[in-house]
């Protein structure tokens, strides 16, 4: 699957433990830098004059770069192999902070806020894909719900702090201290990469299998469109909801940092359930109520109870999200060369959130509609 020779590459990767821990030290140094930024980019432009709808055509640049560039991304993680991946994009990521942290004192660069949009985008889809894939390479069929949610659930144990530090740094120091610091543990965390010998892995990508997804798997191409859109009303939406309900930078750190929390405990716990009662089954239970969640959220948005209840719904949408990263990870897995299907995940991604954010930049001053609009692209996943 991922080298011509499969089982020698699993016996390679069998001896190679000591090395993979500097993989999982880095995976948690980054989930914790990340963390502390991830939220306050948006907040960042809102604070510094830009409207609703230059902030959502921000994020349609930034995450538009990622997926459509996952076929790219895809063909240097096979030409070069996972790590080289891992270091090389580093500094990109470091590139577009440092670029932020300088909007903040020189009003010539806002011009060209779209920029460091493109590096995000470029960064997060090298390095989703290399760590996506590795995964991939790891995950038992007999355990899959436990593993994906694991993998969904170990980076972010570390993260619970990460908003509520990122926002402490914010309101007592700024937007550039806190880049400039993330920016140090970023690079830090490419310290136990350097000490990986050799690469990780060269996984096989060609472009005609990409396109052949398109073609073959057409049902799952929409469901992953309808995935995109509640994923990032979650991931984007909710966050700027929370801000303009509370306009408290600290208070929203700190918001994010409980629903982490929860979100963490109860990933742990449904990965059991999962594998114990079945994917699609716990799916259904969490399509549904993912879906009542995110009309209960639009119909609270300007009043207190959007605190407590997001807590809830970040709790809810876990039945959702491990089942159905279970359902494309097998996917992945099954398919000929894993690397191909999960660039088809990513670029498929893009089109839902395409949708989502062009609504958004049309009707910013209806910001509540995008949980409507989640929720009912929540519902049909019960079919997948």
């Amino acid at each position: 699957m991922f080298t011509k020779d499969h089982q020698h590459h699993i016996d390679k990767v069998c001896s190679m433990k000591e090395d993979l821990k500097g993989i999982y030290m880095h995976l948690v140094i980054k989930s914790i830098a990340i963390s502390m930024i991830s939220i306050f980019v948006p907040i960042q432009l809102l604070k510094l004059g830009f409207s609703l709808s230059q902030t959502f055509a921000y994020l349609l640049v930034q995450w538009g770069c990622f997926a459509l560039l996952a076929p790219l991304s895809s063909m240097v993680i096979s030409r070069i192999g996972i790590k080289e991946v891992i270091l090389l994009r580093t500094p990109i990521l470091v590139g577009a902070l440092i670029y932020l942290g300088a909007m903040n004192s020189n009003d010539a660069l806002r011009a060209y806020y779209m920029f460091p949009a493109v590096l995000l985008g470029l960064s997060a889809s090298l390095y989703t894909l290399s760590i996506s894939s590795l995964f991939t390479q790891f995950m038992h069929r007999k355990s899959e719900g436990s593993e994906t949610s694991k993998f969904i659930a170990l980076p972010t144990l570390g993260t619970v702090v990460g908003p509520l530090i990122g926002g402490w740094v914010v309101m007592i120091f700024g937007f550039a201290t806190l880049y400039t610091i993330v920016s140090v543990v970023l690079m830090s965390s490419i310290i136990p990469i350097a000490f990986v010998k050799g690469n990780l892995d060269h996984p096989g990508f060609r472009f005609s299998a990409f396109m052949q997804f398109f073609r073959t798997h057409r049902k799952m191409f929409l469901m992953l469109n309808l995935y995109g859109i509640k994923g990032f009303v979650f991931f984007m939406v909710l966050p700027i909801a929370l801000y303009l309900n509370r306009d408290n930078i600290l208070a929203l750190g700190a918001i994010m940092s409980v629903i982490t929390l929860f979100n963490v405990l109860c990933a742990f716990k449904i990965g059991h359930t999962v594998d114990k009662y079945g994917k699609r089954k716990i799916l259904k239970f969490g399509a549904l109520g993912t879906a009542f969640m995110l009309v209960t959220l639009g119909l609270v948005m300007h009043s207190t109870l959007l605190i407590y209840l997001s807590v809830v719904a970040g709790m809810v949408k876990i039945l959702l999200d491990v089942p159905f990263e279970s359902i494309v990870y097998d996917a992945a897995k099954s398919s000929e060369s894993p690397l191909e299907f999960l660039a088809f995940k990513e670029f498929s991604f893009f089109f839902g959130r395409a949708l989502l954010f062009i609504g958004l930049i049309i009707f910013a001053d209806k910001i509540q509609y995008a949980f409507y609009v989640g929720s009912v692209s929540t519902l049909p996943i019960i079919f997948l």
